[in-house]
């Protein structure tokens, strides 16, 4: 039996496979948060996708509508600022050309609910952006 999609899974694959998000990045894309090894290196550019809810599946077709909280990350606001414009415009790509498929998972699109805005890690005050998407994707394995 195939195992299930993980749209978080996919939008790290498709996000660590743009040109413009990896130049500043390369593969520190995570998910849920930052790995142990990773704060010891901080603040750098990098993001974390975070599930955030959604508005789930009220019928029965497999399209599935998830709610993704965005934090990037940088030495500065300005740094994590083009971490936040990199991604954005990675993310709106989704929908306008062909969807993404990564990680047995298909993406249809990606829209902005909220944000940018500036906030900084509340114990050691590394800044990032953050702000909150919908992410239309498919529950159905592609394997």
């Amino acid at each position: 039996m195939a195992q299930p999609p993980d749209p978080i899974a996919a939008l790290i694959a498709y996000l660590k496979a743009d040109p413009d998000t990896f130049a500043l990045v390369t593969d520190r894309v995570f998910g849920a948060e930052l790995p142990e090894a990773e704060s010891a290196q901080m603040p750098r550019k990098c993001l974390v996708i975070q599930s955030a809810g959604g508005f789930g599946n009220r019928n029965y077709r497999k399209e599935y509508n998830l709610r993704i909280d965005l934090r990037c990350y940088g030495e500065s606001a300005s740094e994590a600022m083009k971490v936040h414009l990199a991604a954005h415009q990675a993310l709106q790509a989704l929908g306008k050309s062909a969807h993404a498929a990564f990680e047995n998972c298909l993406i249809y699109s990606a829209s902005k609910d909220t944000g940018p805005f500036f906030n900084r890690e509340n114990t050691v005050f590394w800044p990032y952006i953050y702000s909150v998407w919908s992410v239309m994707t498919n529950l159905t394995s592609l394997a």
